[in-house]
This record gives structure tokens, sequence and C-alpha cells, in this order.
């Protein structure tokens, strides 16, 4: 699992540095850089604290952090693909 990414995207997302998300979310700017670096993995509380932020479940986090590792680029972009087309032949079935 690769905290380290899903913690960074969530600050990259909202333009912050690590100082200042370290502090919003009530931990150390080396603890997020620790975090980052895949160094240290986060406490339960550290998980709870940005999933109540960004008002999604722990587990939303888990299987992001599962995600980030586990797919390659090409497969990201063939689920997106599929997940468009399956959109559209949905969208023809109920909107004749």
């Amino acid at each position: 699992m690769d905290y380290g990414k899903v913690f960074r995207r969530f600050r990259q997302y909202l333009r912050l540095s690590q100082r200042d998300f370290a502090s919003l979310i009530g931990i150390s700017q080396t603890s997020i850089s620790l975090l980052e670096s895949g160094k240290t993995a986060p406490t339960v509380e550290t998980m709870a604290r940005l999933a109540k932020m960004f008002n999604i479940s722990v587990s939303t986090l888990y299987i992001l952090a599962l995600e980030v590792k586990c797919l390659t680029r090409k497969e990201r972009e063939a689920i997106q693909y599929n997940y468009r087309l399956v959109q559209d032949i949905l969208w023809f079935i109920a909107c004749p």
C-alpha cells in the first residue's frame, strides 16, 4: 500500500505545503515528509482526520492506497475508457 502517494495527492489538490497540510491534519511536517516518501505509515488517527477532512471513509483511503500502487497508468486509462463506454451504452439504452 502506498499511503504516501495518497497523502501527497490530497495535499497537492489543496495546493498546500507539507508544513501547512501537516498543521491542518494535526501532525508534524516531518511526519508528512516521512509519509509521502513511504518511510512510515499513517496512524489510524491520522487516516481518520484525513478522511473526515474530505468527507470520505477510512476504507476509501485504504482503497485509494491500493489503487495507486497496484494499477499502472495504462490499466487506469483502460478502466476509465471502459467506464465511459458503459456509461454511453447505458445512456443509449435508457434514452431511445
